[in-house]
């Protein structure tokens, strides 16, 4: 299984949500923390339509310790190549951005993550403890403007088709029973290929089971009764951040195209004698 190179003009944003889980004693505990990460395959139409967010990767962690969320974070920031990760900062995630900001050795593949920094807000950067590290690090910090931004943000461009999901669990035997050698895998790596299609109709399940109800001038999601949501808060993140950058592409890239037209004037001829 290979990870694809990426295409001309394709962005690649990893979203992570940090939420605490409720213990089976009833009690919340940092033990039962849960992470939730999305990769979202971008690629900018240069024709003035609306980009696709392919969503090619979900996974899920719980129960780990701080340290071994923010490795599998940096892990799978490594593995996808991904330009950006937008993680919540106001709770859970700081610690584990803290912890992104340095330098991380990796015991089980023997190899170091360089330390990365913070894009969007410099006195959270000023916590990276490398000078110049390179800045991937969209540190959310959300407010009730922001989180009812990005449910609407993520409703509005589900409804339009902008966003692909995997397919869900029940067709991953058709998919990659066609796949050579797949059936000589082992249990353990066929359900290692198969979480993210499991998560997937996790992720979608959990949407149907949201509630919304409009406080004031903003739409605020909450999860039913035993439900939750922290798949759709690293999701909606993610689109939203998608959207951000898709509108900035646009703006530079109308901004070069009005300097080219400029550009393709000849310089007035003055002082000729006739």
């Amino acid at each position: 299984v290979r990870i694809p190179p990426k295409q001309n003009g394709e962005i690649r944003l990893l979203s992570a949500d940090i939420a605490l889980m409720q213990s089976t004693s009833g009690k919340k505990g940092g033990n039962n923390d849960a992470t939730s990460l999305f990769l979202n395959r971008q690629v900018m139409s240069d024709n003035g339509g609306r980009s696709k967010k392919q969503i090619v990767y979900t996974q899920n962690y719980e129960g780990l310790r701080t340290e071994d969320q923010a490795l599998q974070i940096r892990r799978a920031i490594y593995d996808f190549d991904a330009d950006w990760l937008i993680i919540d900062c106001r709770g859970l995630g700081l610690p584990i951005v803290d912890l992104l900001m340095a330098d991380m050795y990796d015991p089980d593949r023997g190899i170091t993550y360089p330390a990365l920094g913070c894009f969007n807000n410099e006195e959270i950067n000023k916590r990276c403890k490398v000078r110049n590290a390179p800045k991937k690090i969209w540190a959310m910090l959300a407010t009730n403007e922001i989180n009812s931004q990005c449910a609407l943000t993520l409703r509005e461009e589900l409804k339009q088709g902008n966003v692909q999901l995997l397919r869900g669990e029940e067709d991953f035997d058709d998919i990659f029973s066609q796949v050579q050698g797949f059936n000589k895998l082992s249990l353990l790596d066929k359900l290692k290929l198969k979480a993210p299609y499991m998560n997937t109709t996790l992720t979608i399940n959990e949407l149907i089971n949201l509630e919304t109800e409009i406080k004031g001038n903003y739409v605020k999601v909450r999860e039913k009764s035993g439900c939750r949501k922290d798949r759709f808060s690293s999701l909606s993140y993610n689109i939203w951040l998608a959207n951000q950058l898709e509108k900035e592409y646009v703006a530079t890239r109308s901004q070069k195209s009005i300097q080219d037209i400029v550009f393709q004037f000849r310089q007035p001829v003055t002082g000729k004698r006739y």
